[in-house]
């Protein structure tokens, strides 16, 4: 009777031991798709973010391009005139 007693318990505690390793590895999975996901959207992140800086870059070096060609134009526009009004002074 006291064998058989052991015998019990120890198949029980084996299936407890059993389902505890299942749901270990139920919680190890769930919590490694969790981490992969804040991988992935981490990335993600960076490369927006990475996005974003070049983005302001080209459009910072854009502005500046604009407005160096408005000012070589103002300069081209004033040296015409002023050599306008020089030809037709020396007259």
């Amino acid at each position: 009777m006291i064998n058989r007693i052991k015998q019990i318990s120890a198949y029980v505690l084996s299936r407890i031991a059993a389902l505890s390793m299942i749901v270990a590895a139920f919680f190890m999975l769930a919590f490694k798709e969790e981490r992969d996901k804040r991988r992935q959207l981490k990335q993600e992140k960076q490369r927006l973010e990475q996005e974003n800086r070049d983005m302001e870059r080209h459009a910072y070096e854009t502005a500046k391009a604009v407005y160096r060609n408005r000012q070589r134009r103002a300069r081209v526009k004033q040296a015409i005139q002023s050599s306008k009004r020089d030809y037709f002074e020396e007259d």
